[in-house]
């Protein structure tokens, strides 16, 4: 029998847990649908340097997924990929266009590494979860190879992702409406982005789902009874260094007072062991081990009640650790996907329209869901978490419905992708 070939293109290594999450949930949502002995994954990824993408390689279990490394970023003996740094600059030149991006050619040419598994694959699923946005600048890189796929005539799945919005730049909306028109389906894993798509005329090759990290199997690490002792009373507390650009106004001195204030006032109030758990661990300034190192070291007086995890963890082992917190706040938006869909109470720190959507979806209200307007309210922040640790029992069960109902939408994106592609 003649296997099925996926391709899954946008996403960057494993160092953000989020973007393994998204692997291995979509993993569990094709093999459900197409059989998991008929599937084999090609993932071209995005590297910061060859050792990460060594090491990711080299420590995949999944038999059937074969890494490559996604053009531009050539593979460099340099600690920094410099194909990478070089490339980022060429795509805000202008004379690539401000839009478009390169031609055709030079767009075959610049993603040469990814042609053959474009040509080799029954369908490209873009993953990555809100990289069509403006969060990270203009998705440029992503829209290019977009073209490339539909330019050998294969169908393109924009996967389980928030998309948008692009208001704060007309001319470019302008530009991403016609291009997501011509995406084969845009699979949203939330409402939001249905009524945004909606609203700039897109609602044709739309289909609500639920991200796939929701069904990612947990799985339990080594000596973990050992390694975390009281979890199940204890707090799980995430923050992100890219959080000051949302809340602070890039002000990361402002960001880190504030981190380490909050832990010390949640540490009053509920007395409660906390771990600081890191759920990105990018090469630079992108690492929150790095971040809650700094906050660790700033709360030694509290060095016995505070714990920092390690960043050794795959996302699967990750999420077995957060669903056995008591309660959790984090700003990662994976890692609060990870309590959520083992109905662990969360206070979610929001920086975009994807936590806003995920948290309506999970709660029915945005009561847990602490946005821009509220930084400042330190208070506020400690008491709501009081509030989810104090009515524990309670919001887990009303949280169990909906998350089954997330998960059930999750598996169904399988069964329609398997139409798509038949009726292509």
């Amino acid at each position: 029998m003649e296997k099925n070939n996926f391709l899954f293109i946008g996403n960057s290594s494993y160092e953000n847990r989020g973007n393994e999450a998204i692997i291995r949930g979509t993993i569990n949502i094709l093999d459900k649908a197409f059989g998991e002995n008929n599937n084999i994954y090609n993932i071209d990824s995005f590297f910061y340097s060859p050792k990460i993408y060594e090491n990711q390689k080299s420590k995949e279990y999944d038999k059937r997924i074969n890494h490559a490394y996604a053009s531009p970023y050539t593979q460099m003996k340099d600690k920094l990929n410099i194909g990478f740094i070089l490339t980022r600059a060429a795509y805000r030149l202008k004379k690539y266009g401000y839009f478009e991006g390169l031609n055709l050619k030079n767009k075959q040419k610049r993603h040469e590494n990814t042609l053959q598994a474009i040509k080799e694959c029954k369908v490209a699923l873009s993953l990555g979860g809100d990289n069509y946005s403006l969060c990270y600048g203009l998705p440029r890189l992503l829209t290019d190879i977009d073209d490339l796929v539909l330019s050998y005539k294969k169908p393109l799945i924009i996967w389980g992702a928030s998309v948008g919005p692009f208001s704060n730049n007309p001319a470019y909306e302008k530009y991403m409406m016609k291009h997501l028109k011509d995406i084969t389906a845009i699979f949203a894993r939330e409402d939001k982005t249905i009524e945004y798509l909606s609203s700039i005329g897109i609602d044709k090759n739309v289909y609500r789902v639920s991200d796939p990290a929701f069904v990612m199997e947990p799985i339990k690490p080594e000596n973990f009874e050992n390694d975390f002792p009281f979890i199940n009373e204890s707090i799980g507390i995430n923050f992100s260094p890219i959080m000051p650009k949302y809340w602070t106004d890039n002000d990361m001195n402002k960001w880190m007072s504030f981190c380490v204030e909050l832990v010390e006032k949640i540490s009053d109030k509920t007395r409660r062991p906390i771990y600081l758990l890191p759920h990105v661990t990018h090469i630079g300034s992108n690492n929150d081990y790095v971040l809650l190192k700094n906050i660790k070291e700033q709360l030694e007086p509290l060095t016995e009640k505070v714990h920092l995890v390690s960043p050794g963890y795959s996302a699967a082992e990750f999420k077995y650790i957060i669903s056995q917190f008591n309660s959790y706040m984090g700003a990662r938006t994976h890692s609060t996907i990870a309590a959520f869909s083992s109905c662990v109470p969360t206070v979610s720190l929001a920086y975009s329209m994807k936590a806003v959507g995920i948290n309506k979806e999970v709660f029915n209200h945005l009561d847990f869901c602490v946005e821009k307007n509220k930084i400042n309210r330190i208070n506020y922040i400690v008491d709501l978490l009081n509030t989810i640790i104090e009515n524990n029992d309670k919001i887990r069960q009303e949280m169990k419905p909906n998350i089954n109902a997330i998960k059930q939408k999750a598996l169904k994106s399988g069964e329609i992708l398997k139409d798509i592609i038949e009726k292509v």
